[in-house]
């Protein structure tokens, strides 16, 4: 009997909990003042279904960009990754690797102010980037959303060169 949803080897998946609302949670995810709190102050958000936001990262040689495919406010929003590009430093900057890959936040309220993300990068194990972006993930998700949630101070990044 299977008790829970395993992802397949492709994907990369984060479970985690939070001291905040649902709400709370998806806003830090799915708006521009949000993102901009723990990820890059380089983001660019277009919230609607179809629409594109883009997150970049100066001085690092980072970029995605993505569409909004799903957007179910407090539960659930999904990108598809149409452009991405890595550093020049990594060797692999003109892979595209990121490009058609899906980014899935799933929240469940837990009552009172807590709630729980199940993260998934579908597709990131496959990557050549999937070291790096792994640990990039885990960083930002870990430990920038959480400050920015349950303290107030997220790490976004912010170096512009």
């Amino acid at each position: 009997m299977q008790t829970g949803v395993t992802n397949p080897p492709s994907d990369f998946a984060l479970h985690l909990h939070y001291t905040v609302p649902a709400e709370q949670l998806f806003a830090a995810l799915a708006t521009e003042t949000g993102t901009q709190g723990w990820w890059t102050l380089f983001a660019e958000v277009d919230e609607r279904i179809g629409g594109v936001s883009s997150f970049h990262f100066p001085g690092g040689g980072f970029y995605a960009v993505m569409k909004t495919v799903e957007h179910e406010p407090p539960h659930l929003l999904v990108w598809e990754c149409v452009d991405s590009r890595h550093s020049d430093s990594t060797g692999y900057a003109d892979l595209g690797d990121w490009v058609g890959t899906t980014v899935r936040f799933a929240i469940q309220p837990l009552g009172g102010a807590a709630s729980r993300l199940d993260f998934t990068h579908v597709g990131l194990q496959l990557l050549e980037c999937r070291e790096s972006c792994r640990s990039g993930w885990s960083f930002f998700l870990e430990e920038s959303l959480r400050g920015y949630l349950e303290r107030g101070q997220g790490q976004p990044w912010l170096r512009e060169a």
